[in-house]
């Protein structure tokens, strides 16, 4: 244990001294702020953007302007009623009322303007009916349609002397609620993609961190030193647990920074793309589901990365030697996109229980769909226990050829160099 904590204590100081560490902290907070308050921007100018020095007057005038014109000529002169009531429904439209001779002229306006439309009211077995003209208007025949059969059928049952509140019941629309099932909404997807790449870029930079740390020490001699004063397995297990408190400790500052900026920025009823934000899938329990899986994904693949750094000599050669790691994340991340897109389909809960893929796909899961605690567990029982096999031959391997010098070596060599060793 001693051993143990040397080597952790000297990885996490070198670590945490680095410039790099200290910049990728400072951009990673900064993006954090910026990302977290762009809400409050963004409603700042939304709620400005009409605010100048014109009158309400002049304000009045120019909303007037931007109007279509909907123009109405009642040819039988029965509508008067039906009429004022389409001037009170239609409020977005200029609504003209017009005469029969004005027939041609206001076609030919609507053919020359697009926007406007005519109404031209008659009557047809009895019954209230219009033509309706229009080259590109977005006056609704259905809503012109709907506000004359209303006042029409309430001037019906006025002349039959039925009691007003019982008409008031004959036409009141009935109300209707929706309720979504599931927790999929667009709220839900900002949260996913998020956490995805979050996740995604945490695992893969602090494993790859851990590549450098080894690849660094093997070129300056320092892991000569090391493996004279303790076991290759200690190495190998107190580098990747000093790298993953490392990038653990961003991700906390990332959080309560995100947390903090949130909670004194964030617009109540703050709306984009015309849909209510809505952050209520963010529990305790997904966050600590969320922290779980960052640990055992960053824990598999910094023992992969951490053999890679052992296999070169020089640290200009760990990018090759990564290279087949990072495939298997690039593969993992592209296949977690499932459980952002369709939390219940078959292919998320497939990709949501292999261990290198769990990492990325299961937390979004859990935000978007009710997943099962035991499909949780199991999960997770996978991932470790594949974390332990992957840890075992990975130290296996840093054993044989930590000391190795010269060219990376190659799957054949190293399967050798195990073999020799043991």
């Amino acid at each position: 244990m001693k051993d143990l904590i040397c080597v952790f204590n000297f990885t996490f100081i070198t670590g945490i001294r680095k410039k790099s560490f200290i910049i990728s902290t400072i951009i990673i907070l900064f993006l954090t702020v910026a990302i977290t308050i762009s809400p409050a921007v963004i409603d700042y100018f939304k709620s400005n953007s009409n605010s100048d020095t014109q009158t309400e007057a002049n304000k009045e005038e120019q909303k007037n302007e931007l109007k279509e014109n909907l123009y109405i000529i009642d040819s039988s002169n029965l509508y008067s009623k039906e009429v004022a009531a389409l001037k009170e429904s239609m409020l977005d439209f200029n609504v003209v009322e017009s005469q029969a001779t004005q027939q041609e002229e206001i076609i030919k306006t609507i053919n020359e303007n697009k926007k406007n439309a005519l109404i031209l009211l008659y009557e047809k077995d009895n019954l209230p009916a219009f033509d309706f003209y229009t080259n590109d208007s977005s006056a609704s025949p259905h809503s012109i349609s709907s506000s004359i059969k209303s006042t029409y059928v309430t001037s019906l049952l006025e002349e039959a002397k039925l009691e007003a509140s019982l008409i008031h019941r004959t036409l009141s629309s009935i109300e209707y609620n929706v309720n979504p099932l599931g927790k999929s909404n667009f709220s839900y997807y900002v949260i996913a993609y998020l956490m995805l790449f979050v996740l995604f870029f945490s695992v893969y930079l602090y494993g790859y961190m851990v590549a450098m740390s080894v690849a660094a020490e093997k070129t300056s001699r320092v892991m000569e030193i090391l493996l004279t004063s303790t076991k290759p397995a200690i190495i190998v297990i107190g580098k990747t647990l000093a790298m993953g408190v490392l990038g653990l400790i961003q991700l906390l500052l990332l959080g309560v920074t995100a947390m903090i900026t949130f909670g004194l920025t964030f617009p109540s009823n703050f709306e984009l793309f015309g849909t209510m934000m809505d952050f209520s899938q963010i529990t305790p329990g997904s966050v600590i589901i969320a922290l779980l899986y960052f640990i055992f994904g960053y824990l598999l693949y910094a023992f992969l990365n951490a053999v890679s750094g052992a296999l070169v000599s020089k640290a200009e050669d760990v990018n090759s030697a990564v290279m087949p790691i990072t495939f298997i994340v690039l593969i993992a991340f592209y296949l977690s996109y499932p459980s952002v897109m369709a939390p219940d389909s078959k292919m998320s809960s497939i990709v949501s229980f292999i261990p290198f893929t769990s990492p990325f796909s299961m937390p979004s899961r859990v935000l978007g769909t009710d997943v099962s605690g035991i499909s949780i567990l199991l999960s997770l029982a996978l991932l470790i226990a594949t974390t332990v096999i992957v840890a075992f031959i990975s130290i296996k391997v840093y054993t044989a050829a930590t000391l190795h010098y010269g060219k990376l070596l190659k799957p054949k060599e190293v399967i050798r160099l195990v073999k020799e060793h043991n």
